[in-house]
């Protein structure tokens, strides 16, 4: 009797301990990783370093994102320009710690650069109620990744104050709730140099099904003074969850 309650206690123990290890292994992060290099078409990225088929991998075009899993470990990720799969942009192990980061490709060919983001602060939105105060919200967010801007703020044309007093070039600013109605809400946000005032370009952001009840980064990018053209200076949204 004695024997067979042993052998019982150890089975559990045996079945503990996998658990253990199952649940250790299945703590994961999530991040985004935004193309917001100047000259930079389109990336690809490979978490891991895994040996993988670079033509049929999908590809982040410049001014647009896409989500990535990791473990919670010292992970080695590469970004590769799809023009050259051979030569890593970015070549570097990253610490994910915990759930959620942004990872921001950013500068202009040859000198590119990542800015890498915990999102400590990632707000939190429930989906399964409607707030009080209105039909629903987004959450706004401002990047500066234009490799030659000055510091800008940044206002809803006829405010009186600004939302962002000072965004220089790698700056990001917290998130802040907007209201997003099931109607179309549209904002014109003002992009204007901090120390003079000068208006530089205005974004307008329109919520709506695609964006309500999420987060949202607006990044400002390109480069300063270019009007036309790829690198033109002006703003895309990136959609988190």
């Amino acid at each position: 009797m004695n024997k067979v309650f042993f052998i019982l206690i150890i089975s559990v123990l045996s079945i503990t301990a996998c658990k253990k290890d199952k649940s250790d292994k299945l703590q994961i992060t999530t991040f985004s990783v935004v193309n917001a290099a100047v000259d930079m078409p389109a990336i690809k990225v490979n978490v891991g370093g895994v040996a993988m088929n670079y033509a049929s991998a999908p590809q982040i075009a410049y001014g647009t994102a896409a989500m990535y899993y990791a473990p919670r470990a010292s992970t080695l990720v590469k970004i590769l320009s799809t023009a050259d799969t051979v030569n890593p942009l970015v070549n570097s192990s990253i610490d994910f710690k915990s759930g959620v980061y942004s990872v921001y490709l950013v500068g202009q060919l040859p000198t590119i650069e990542t800015i890498i983001k915990e999102e400590t602060n990632f707000p939190f939105i429930r989906q399964d109620i409607t707030p009080p105060s209105s039909d629903s919200v987004v959450n706004v967010r401002f990047v500066n990744l234009s490799p030659n801007s000055v510091p800008v703020k940044i206002k809803v044309a006829s405010a009186a104050t600004n939302e962002i007093d000072n965004l220089p070039y790698k700056g990001i600013s917290d998130f802040k709730i907007y209201t997003a109605k099931l109607t179309t809400t549209t904002y014109s946000f003002q992009i204007r140099d901090a120390a003079t005032d000068a208006l530089i370009t205005t974004y307008t952001f329109t919520t709506n099904a695609t964006n309500r009840f999420k987060s949202v980064a607006l990044v400002i990018k390109g480069l300063q003074g270019t009007a036309t053209g790829t690198n033109a200076f002006g703003v895309f949204a990136v959609n988190y969850f």
